[in-house]
């Protein structure tokens, strides 16, 4: 069984570094691993957002902010994004419950 998954490195992702255009492309260079022949290997079932252009507006903020501030992006901010209420829904309940 031969899957497909995203291991970018930190030189080549662009999220890793500060201030970088993040807006053009965050696409990683797919590598087929087998689970089989490697039992490490990572299959990814939840793909990173490949654009933030093609974002709303106020998800591209919240990720551009959290790159300013923290110098990377979290891949679960970019796995969210590809489900716009279920990112909101997230960061609502995480500010409801870290802006005490």
């Amino acid at each position: 069984m031969t899957t497909t998954a995203s291991r970018p490195s930190p030189e080549s992702n662009p999220a890793s570094t500060p201030n970088s255009a993040l807006t053009s492309t965050l696409m990683a260079t797919p590598q087929t691993m087998s689970t089989v022949d490697n039992p490490q290997a990572v299959v990814d079932r939840f793909p990173v957002v490949a654009n933030l252009e093609s974002l709303p507006e106020d998800l591209r903020e919240r990720i551009l902010a959290v790159q300013e501030k923290a110098g990377f992006v979290p891949n679960v901010f970019l796995k969210l994004a590809r489900r716009p209420a279920e990112f909101r829904a997230f960061f609502a309940y995480h500010d409801a419950l870290m802006d005490r």
